[in-house]
Order: structure tokens, then C-alpha cells, then sequence
């Protein structure tokens, strides 16, 4: 598969993303094969808009998904930001930023 991994009827492009189409609010199970493993991994996703990374929210919500320890209250310490700058390799600041608004949204794809 050169690289590629199957997900159900699609292949991933050569960077690991799968396109597909869903409508805000659709749940959706994703199924990926991967070459050592008989079975597939199995997940399980509901799709929701973000909001805008400018917005505490959205900021929270992406942090959150890049492992940064954000809790679903959204509340943002200096620790988790420093976690992510930690993890992609930026000055460890510790504060919100247009610098790290930026380094977020070009890091979590959406």
C-alpha cells in the first residue's frame, strides 16, 4: 500500500488523512487497518464545528485534541500551554498569545 493505510472503502492520502463527508452534529465510525494487525482500530467520532481559534473555546477545544491536558471545562492554565509548546518544540511561554494562536491553528488541522 505504499505507506497508505485503508480506512473501510478509502485510502489515506500520503500524509495519513482520510477525506470524507459528514453534516455538524453526524456520528461516524472509523475503522483503520493497519499493516501488522489482522483487525481493524476502531473509532468512534462525532463531528461538531469548531469555533474560531481567536475564541477561548476554540482554543480550548483544539489544545485539548493535541493532548495538551485541557479538561472539558475548557479552562486553560499556564501548564497546559506549556505542555503543548513542550510537544511541538515552541518557546515554553506559558501564555496565550497571537504567537501561539497561530502555532495552534497551523497545527491542528480542521
Amino acid at each position: 500500500m505504499n505507506g497508505r493505510r485503508r480506512v473501510k472503502d478509502r485510502y489515506t492520502d500520503d500524509e495519513g488523512t482520510v477525506t470524507f463527508s459528514a453534516a455538524d452534529g453526524d456520528e461516524v465510525t472509523l475503522k483503520v487497518w493497519f499493516d501488522e494487525f489482522p483487525h481493524p482500530e476502531i473509532y468512534r467520532l462525532r463531528i461538531r464545528s469548531l469555533p474560531a481559534v481567536e475564541t477561548d473555546d476554540g482554543l480550548a477545544i483544539r489544545l485539548r485534541n493535541l493532548g495538551a491536558g485541557v479538561p472539558p471545562s475548557g479552562d486553560v492554565e499556564s501548564v497546559h500551554i506549556r505542555r503543548f509548546q513542550r510537544r511541538w518544540g515552541l518557546p515554553e511561554t506559558g501564555t496565550i498569545d497571537e504567537d501561539l494562536r497561530a502555532a495552534v491553528k497551523r497545527i491542528h488541522v480542521t
